[in-house]
């Protein structure tokens, strides 16, 4: 009868040794990421905010925000109040030390002009975090969005 529960027990391990193991600074920074891009993607500044350095800086196609308040503010609140359209997202590289880490995502939305014309464009992200005693911020952000021109009139 001893067998059985020692079996359960085994498999209880190497379940536990497979995916319930933290696998360090890798996992959190994963985390900070795909929340940034779910606060992006719901319109909730409430679940970004504290994945934010208050002296981070974003970049996005030639313009600056320098820190959090100013990027808020002036980026993400003006955004917020447009639909966020269609779009799927993943994480295609990341860097991690015990204090820095760096990656990039990038996003496939679906865009509607203003003619109606519906295009795929494409948004690519870098994230540079430092660890910040107990939590990973991100300190710096940049985008890189892609639409295609819009196909010419016949």
């Amino acid at each position: 009868m001893k067998k059985p529960l020692l079996v359960v027990a085994t498999a209880a391990v190497a379940w536990l040794a497979l995916y319930g193991q933290d696998r360090g600074p890798e996992t959190e920074v994963s985390r900070v990421i795909r929340q940034f891009e779910q606060g992006l993607a719901d319109h909730n500044l409430a679940k970004i905010e504290p994945l934010m350095a208050p002296d981070m800086v974003a970049f996005e196609n030639g313009h600056r925000n320098d820190g959090w308040q100013d990027f808020r503010d002036n980026h993400l609140v003006p955004e917020m109040q447009e639909p966020a359209p269609p779009s799927t997202s993943a994480i295609v590289k990341l860097t991690v030390t015990d204090k820095m880490a760096w990656g990039y995502t990038k996003t496939a939305m679906t865009l509607t002009r203003k003619s109606g014309e519906k295009v795929e464009a494409t948004l690519w992200s870098v994230y540079v975090l430092e660890n910040r005693g107990e939590d990973w911020k991100i300190v710096a952000l940049d985008w890189s969005f892609f639409v295609p021109r819009p196909t010419p009139a016949k």
